[in-house]
């Protein structure tokens, strides 16, 4: 479950294979819908169905329409890990946007390659990717000045919970607002909070320009 704003949740099942069994995992998230539907309803949270989808050479022949955040026009992509950077990812980044589907790099912290070189990060964000880190990073002292740097940059644009449970990577959202409040401002903390709710409803999002804000253009 991707929690992006307080009353706004993005709900997906996990462990499926999308590239060998989209529409198993599509029957999937039906089937898990139908179940947790009732209980989101009666809450007054705003929702929506999507897919995490993780980055492999075969989606490049692949509709990814059907896998969007909430039939939004944007596709949350995990790249892989590991410590060497596949080089079809770019050719795949350029399929999505080619599909008019806008990628969004799922928790950005976790790639040795765009963490440790953001100038790279930048690279896709100028062709308009949006980026995402963990609420849990802003959190973790080893983590939290790289990323506060990232967000201040306009190279995160987005913090989400990546929540698993209640217990297993808990919501954190609340207490990493906090954090980007105190160090970077209420306007950037707005700025974090509107960029989710704009996904949400399948809007361009806010982006960092000159002291102020701009519209980071859908294509």
């Amino acid at each position: 479950m991707q929690l992006l704003l307080t009353l706004s949740l993005f709900c997906f099942p996990a462990e499926v294979n999308l590239v060998s069994y989209p529409v198993m995992f599509l029957k999937e998230r039906k089937l898990s819908a139908y179940k947790i539907r009732p209980l989101l309803e009666g809450s007054g949270m705003k929702f929506r169905f999507g897919a995490e989808v993780h980055m492999e050479p075969e989606l490049l022949d692949m509709d990814l329409s059907k896998l969007t955040l909430g039939k939004t026009g944007y596709l949350l992509l995990e790249w892989p890990f590991g410590t060497v950077y596949p080089l079809w990812g770019e050719d795949l980044v350029d399929a999505v946007f080619e599909q008019e589907i806008i990628p969004v790099f799922a928790h950005v912290e976790r790639y040795d390659w765009f963490w440790d070189d953001p100038d790279y990060l930048e690279s896709f964000v100028d062709q308009g990717v949006i980026c995402q880190v963990n609420a849990g990073t802003l959190l973790d002292e080893a983590k939290q000045k790289k990323a506060l740097r990232l967000i201040d940059e306009d190279l995160i644009h987005i913090v989400a919970s990546d929540a698993h449970s209640l217990h297993r990577r808990p919501v954190q959202l609340k207490a990493a607002l906090e954090v980007v409040e105190k160090r970077l401002g209420t306007d950037t903390r707005d700025r974090l909070l509107s960029n989710a709710d704009r996904i949400f409803h399948d809007e361009s999002i806010e982006e960092k320009s000159g002291g102020g804000f701009g519209l980071f253009k859908k294509k």
